[in-house]
C-alpha cells in the first residue's frame, strides 16, 4: 500500500532543506519548555503549545482530561477513503536529575558537533515536533495531506502510562487507524513493526 506519491516527495524535501535553520529553531525552542510529568513542572504549558500548533495546521486538535495530564489528540481528515496514519509520541520528559552529570544545562539546548543536547531531545520531543513539521512542509506544499492522520501525544509515559484514555462512541478517532508510528517506527495493521532506534547508546547527559 502506498500512501505517499514519490513524485510529490521533492518538492517537500525542498522544503524541508529551505527551512532547516527555521526548523531547528522551532526545535529548540521547544526543547527549552520543561514538561516533566513526575514533578508536574510545565505539563499544562507544554500541552496548550501542541494544541495552538496543530490546531494551526487546520487539525481538529485539542486535550483529551485524564486522571492525571491530559493527553493531546489531534486528527486531520484531508483524504476522504485514504488509509489512516496514527502519530503516537508523548510530550513529557524525564527529570534531568543528577544536574552535575549534564555539559550544559538540560533546558537550555545546545548544538555540539552536529547533535543537539537537551532533555526530551531524543525521547520523546524531536521525533513528535520533526513528524509535526513533516505534516507543516506537506500542507506548505501540496496544499492538503495524502492520507488521513491522528496526533496523539501522552502526558505520562515517562511516569508508566498510568492513565487510559477513552473516546465516546461516535467520536472520529474511534475510527480505525491503517499504520502507527512510534518512537520513529511504523507498525502496519498485521501488527509487525520496523521501529528506528531514537535512543543513543552513549549517555544521555548534554
Amino acid at each position: 500500500m502506498t500512501i505517499v506519491s514519490q513524485a510529490g516527495l521533492p518538492e517537500v524535501f525542498s522544503y524541508v532543506d529551505a527551512h532547516r535553520q527555521a526548523f531547528l529553531e522551532r526545535l529548540l525552542d521547544y526543547l527549552r519548555r520543561p514538561s516533566i510529568s513526575a514533578h508536574g513542572v510545565g505539563m499544562a504549558e507544554v500541552a496548550d503549545v501542541l494544541v495552538a500548533l496543530l490546531g494551526g495546521l487546520g487539525m481538529d486538535a485539542g486535550l483529551v482530561p485524564t486522571a492525571g495530564w491530559p493527553v493531546v489528540l489531534a486528527r486531520g481528515d484531508d483524504a476522504p477513503g485514504a488509509p489512516t496514519v496514527l502519530l503516537y509520541g508523548h510530550y513529557d520528559v524525564q527529570p534531568p536529575d543528577p544536574l552535575e552529570a549534564w555539559v550544559s544545562p538540560p533546558f537550555e539546548p545546545q548544538v555540539r558537533d552536529g547533535r543537539i543536547y537537551a532533555r526530551g531531545a531524543g525521547d520523546n520531543k524531536g521525533q513528535h515536533f520533526a513528524q509535526i513539521l513533516a505534516i507543516e512542509s506537506l500542507l506548505a506544499c501540496h496544499g492538503r495531506l495524502p492520507c488521513n492522520v491522528i496526533v496523539l501525544l501522552e502526558g505520562e509515559e515517562e511516569v508508566g502510562s498510568p492513565q487510559r484514555v477513552r473516546c465516546p462512541a461516535g467520536s472520529p478517532f474511534r475510527r480505525p487507524v491503517s499504520g502507527l508510528t512510534c518512537r520513529g517506527g511504523w507498525s502496519s495493521p498485521d501488527g509487525s513493526c520496523a521501529e528506528s532506534p531514537t535512543r543513543d547508546p552513549r549517555p544521555n547527559h548534554g
